[in-house]
């Protein structure tokens, strides 16, 4: 029992390294930093995707109670930019860019003005924000769900090779479960409604399906019919464990 329950621990410690690194390293990972104002800084934090019923609001937080800015913002395909002056809250600026139709994708910039110097955030190139429609809790609780049950089954099954009495099958069965409700399901009920294309036809696949999800589903498939036709089961767990993580690193969604 103690040796399950550590090889289950080992495998969600796993599963989070990954995804905090797939996190940081994404390209949806936010855009960040901090400016020297030379008597006080000024730092920021936009994101790049945002799923919204109200716009996306810009916020910058300084040091300083001189801040004045403008939030400069259009779409990418737009080439007159639109200027809103920032809303200032003790040190907070903000202001907010007004809701767009999915996939519509927004460059901004915030200009700040302080001791009669301007600054703008980001310091090198605009700001790029793609607007998607907010998405209900309990899909994002079950698509979430799914996919890291998905991975830390995947990753608990190469370990079972560790186990006194593997049961490599009956995990790898779950894990096919798992991926199979996570890109057949929710994956794609999410993609549907973050897009607006529930209840609207002639959609293509590829905006439903994504990358990532259809190969985590391979991966699972692949690997569950190795090791229920090989007798290696031990490599081909360890196999598909490493393969579904990389997938998970690096694969689009």
């Amino acid at each position: 029992m103690r040796k399950s329950l550590l090889l289950w621990l080992s495998a969600i410690i796993i599963v989070f390294i990954v995804s905090f690194a797939q996190h940081i390293t994404s390209n949806e990972f936010p855009v960040s930093g901090t400016v020297d104002l030379g008597k006080g800084n000024v730092s920021f934090s936009f994101d790049k995707i945002v799923h919204s019923k109200n716009g996306y609001q810009v916020l910058v937080i300084g040091d300083s109670s001189s801040l004045h800015g403008k939030l400069l913002w259009k779409n990418e395909t737009d080439s007159a930019w639109q200027t809103i002056v920032m809303k200032d809250s003790a040190n907070f600026l903000f202001a907010v860019i007004p809701q767009q139709p999915p996939r519509t994708k927004v460059d901004f910039r915030v200009q700040i003005q302080d001791n009669n110097k301007t600054y703008l955030l980001p310091v090198k190139e605009n700001a790029k924000l793609t607007f998607f429609n907010s998405i209900p809790d309990e899909i994002n609780q079950f698509y979430f769900i799914t996919l890291f049950a998905g991975l830390i089954l995947a990753v608990r099954t190469a370990l079972e090779s560790f186990s006194d009495k593997p049961k490599i099958k009956k995990l790898t069965v779950f894990t096919a479960i798992s991926f199979f409700s996570f890109t057949f399901v929710f994956s794609t009920v999410k993609k549907g409604v973050e897009i607006g294309a529930i209840g609207k036809g002639g959609v293509p696949l590829s905006d439903i399906f994504d990358q990532r999800s259809v190969l985590l589903f391979v991966v699972s498939i692949f690997t569950l019919i190795l090791i229920f036709n090989t007798k290696n089961r031990k490599f081909w767990a360890s196999a598909g464990a490493i393969i579904t993580l990389i997938v998970f690193l690096f694969a689009k969604y």
